[in-house]
């Protein structure tokens, strides 16, 4: 790959006033959202305690806080399994905010949603700008933020203030910056040190958000590593021990918390399905499903991930028009691979990302110059996509993570046949209205989906616990705790409980 040119697109003004506009977007989407929403947001203030608590020198959360979605030991303590990279913003606030009052959901997911789409917009954007094509493409600017910032998971993840949005919209954030760093590394004929570390810096944070999203990007670092050691011999151990000195100790720091939290260096959470276990599942230790419940079960036969669910839940993430038929025909096809826990809407991506999917689909005939950054682009990805397909439950929210793939499939399709067509003015314009309609089909279904999802994981039990009275009477009838405990348990009057 030759080192970038000048062109006529000036990438510097275009990505910077597309991300200004992403970012405003993202604001009203939200706004909107809590506008619509029937029910308050899941998850107030859980990542606010977090937060405080390690503070104070403690893992654990209070259980208000921490309701069902808590791991529980036998004392009544809850601790979250979740990552502590949305703290960041907790850090940022704290001397100016006051985290018992003000919760952080909204804003932590608007950041990062930004960051994550921003990153994917810069390197969709030069990408392009390495073609240097002589005369420009009318549209083409305005579809790229169409595709980036509207047909992508960004705009997902910003119509929904529940806090399952914050890990994922942390790792988003990550991988999108990690894949910008990557494209500028191979851009650059791998010389560029600081790009390196900038993967490795954004695998190490992906860490502590989304662990399998990590994975990828890892895994672009010792690739990388092995080139530059390769090609520039001697001047490349100090950048690469440095990198490989980040993610040692990121994942260091990761096995520390499992193990302080959990009791195993490996462990990524307490049990789901054994009552009798050092730390319990919310649900099961409050008796708020039973342990046959099917979703227990699956998990106990076949393993939160299981290989043989990949093939179906891409059909169900792809295919699925909404209704029964789709379901069904999923439940039938999976049946021996255990119970998996379906959530609405389950519009299939090839309906949501009808563009991307063509482009993913062309990038196997037509890749263009770009193959160093298509295979560690798809290394960087791969990973994390297979995980949520064998994962035991299905959501519109894990596509967050099957979307880069798409993403980089896309890019460097649309790369290559806009290099192939540069001397062919007809099928280009005929290529971007075939794009164009296309974009156009996909956000239709996707402004339906977003007005759907806004209103989703909103759910009932996310208020268990959370007012002091429903916390007494839960602690009082639990068979391990009993009255004597309610003091020590139920000791916050909750913030919109």
């Amino acid at each position: 790959m030759t080192r970038p040119r000048v062109t006529e697109l000036h990438p510097r003004p275009q990505v910077w006033m597309g991300i200004a506009l992403g970012a405003l977007l993202y604001a009203a989407l939200q706004w909107i959202a809590w506008a619509w929403s029937e029910t308050p947001f899941i998850g107030g203030f859980i990542y606010n305690y977090y937060f405080l608590g390690l503070l104070d020198g403690s893992l654990t959360v209070p259980a208000q806080i921490a309701g069902l979605e808590g791991f529980y030991d036998a004392e009544g303590r809850a601790f979250l399994y979740h990552g502590v990279g949305p703290l960041f913003t907790r850090l940022l606030a704290w001397p100016f905010v006051d985290l018992t009052v003000v919760d952080l959901r909204v804003p932590t997911i608007w950041l990062f949603a930004t960051l994550g789409s921003a990153g994917f917009y810069a390197t969709g954007v030069s990408v392009i700008r390495w073609l240097k094509l002589e005369t420009p493409v009318p549209g083409l600017g305005a579809l790229l933020w169409l595709l980036i910032w509207v047909l992508a998971p960004g705009f997902v993840l910003a119509s929904n203030g529940s806090f399952f949005h914050e890990p994922l919209a942390f790792a988003f954030a990550m991988a999108g910056l990690g894949l910008y760093c990557t494209w500028r590394l191979v851009e650059g004929g791998f010389e560029g040190w600081p790009w390196l570390l900038g993967v490795a810096v954004a695998g190490a944070f992906a860490v502590h958000g989304r662990p399998h999203v990590a994975v990828g990007l890892y895994l672009v670092v010792v690739l990388a590593s092995l080139v530059m050691l390769w090609r520039v011999r001697g001047r490349a151990l100090v950048p690469v021990g440095a990198a490989m000195a980040v993610l040692l100790v990121s994942g260091l720091a990761y096995l520390q918390l499992n193990a302080l939290r959990f009791g195993s260096a490996t462990a990524t959470s307490g049990t789901v399905s054994d009552a009798a276990a050092r730390t319990v599942y919310g649900f099961l230790y409050w008796g708020w499903e039973p342990p046959d419940n099917p979703r227990f079960q699956s998990q106990k036969t076949h393993g939160s991930f299981y290989p043989g669910r990949i093939l179906p839940n891409l059909f169900l993430y792809a295919f699925s028009m909404g209704g029964e038929a789709s379901v069904g025909f999923y439940r039938r096809i999976s049946e021996h691979m255990g119970h998996v826990r379906i959530e609405p809407p389950v519009l299939g991506f090839v309906l949501l990302w009808l563009p991307w999917c063509i482009l993913a689909v062309t990038a196997a005939f037509r890749r263009g110059g770009t193959g160093a950054f298509l295979w560690l682009g798809l290394a960087a990805n791969l990973p994390a996509a297979l995980v949520m397909l064998s994962y035991t439950t299905y959501t519109m929210r894990y596509r967050t993570e099957l979307w880069p793939v798409f993403f980089v499939l896309g890019v460097v399709a649309l790369a290559g046949l806009l290099e192939r067509m540069r001397n062919y003015p007809e099928a280009r314009k005929r290529m971007m209205r075939s794009m164009w309609i296309a974009s156009v089909a996909a956000l239709g279904v996707g402004l339906l989906n977003v007005y759907v999802y806004r209103d989703m994981l909103n759910w009932d039990w996310g208020t268990a616990l959370r007012s002091y009275e429903d916390c007494a009477r839960m602690v009082t009838e639990h068979p391990g705790l009993g009255v004597g405990k309610v003091r020590e348990i139920c000791v916050l009057d909750v913030p919109g409980s």
